[in-house]
């Protein structure tokens, strides 16, 4: 078995090269976009007709709806991500606050029940809902949904979540399904990690995050799952598949440490590569 170079420790002149490079390359696929003559838009769905989680195809997973790309984190008594939603965010009907990070999601958050958000938002490079329906926008207003325009990692974008769409309040349920936008983050785990801890910063208590995690931080989530589950284990629930495409679910609890714990990736990579190929190599293993 051919064994993948595992990244060594950068400095922090690499670091932020890579974090300003990745910034370039994203402002590149927003020129991109509003050009809008190399793109093709469709509005992701939120259900899947498949019931039975084990005839979701690879493609279902990966190019289908959120349903189906989070199925395999989403506890099996539930049928679908909806009804596990709208369950453990019951006592919030009606003034529920959902966020998507990296795209309109006007198609997602309108197929939830009538009435259970009090407002949404979608975080986007470009708004092309005009693209797709002329009719669209207006039926978002009147289920007081939005759409901001900004890179979802810049501090510009963050700061305008927090100050124009929650008000001082925080999230109840934040989707990031980008498969393939993943290639215009930076490649740096660090980094990374800490746009995850942000979010959960933003993340109200009983809130869930469902994350399609950048292939950087692969190695390093076996390590942070053992650390929320020995040390957490009552305050943060998180749920990771690697089967197909890794997705992620973590649910704050009560009692949840406002911030994200997050292990040290450097010191990790310095003191514990060893131990993370064995995981991976494992891991191989085991699907073969």
């Amino acid at each position: 078995m051919s064994e993948t170079p595992f990244p060594e420790p950068k400095t922090l002149k690499e670091r932020k090269s890579i974090i300003a490079s990745a910034a370039e390359g994203t402002r590149t696929v927003q020129n991109e976009e509003i050009d809008g003559k190399k793109y093709h838009w469709e509005e992701t769905p939120l259900l899947t007709h498949i019931r039975n989680r084990e005839q979701l195809t690879t493609s279902d997973k990966i190019f289908g709806t959120f349903d189906a790309t989070f199925r395999d984190v989403i506890p099996e008594e539930y049928s679908d991500i909806k009804q596990y939603i709208e369950s453990v965010l019951a006592p919030k009907k009606g003034q529920a606050i959902g966020i998507e990070l990296r795209g309109t999601a006007s198609r997602l958050f309108g197929e939830f029940s009538p009435g259970f958000f009090q407002r949404t938002l979608g975080v986007n490079l470009t708004d092309y809902r005009d693209r797709i329906d002329p009719l669209l926008e207006a039926q978002d207003v009147s289920r007081n949904h939005h759409v901001l325009v900004g890179n979802i990692v810049s501090d510009e974008t963050k700061m305008k979540v927090q100050e124009e769409f929650l008000h001082g309040q925080k999230a109840d349920i934040i989707f990031e399904r980008m498969i393939a936008g993943h290639s215009n983050l930076p490649k740096e785990p660090d980094f990374l990690g800490k746009q995850i801890g942000f979010w959960y910063e933003h993340l109200s208590e009983n809130g869930v995050m469902f994350l399609t995690p950048p292939t950087a931080l692969w190695d390093f989530i076996p390590g942070w799952l053992d650390i929320i589950n020995t040390q957490y284990t009552d305050q943060i629930e998180a749920q990771y598949s690697d089967d197909t495409t890794e997705v992620l679910r973590i649910r704050k609890l009560p009692g949840a440490p406002e911030h994200l714990p997050l292990i040290d990736n450097r010191n990790l990579l310095r003191e514990k590569k060893s131990q993370v190929l064995t995981r991976r190599n494992n891991t191989i293993d085991a699907k073969k």
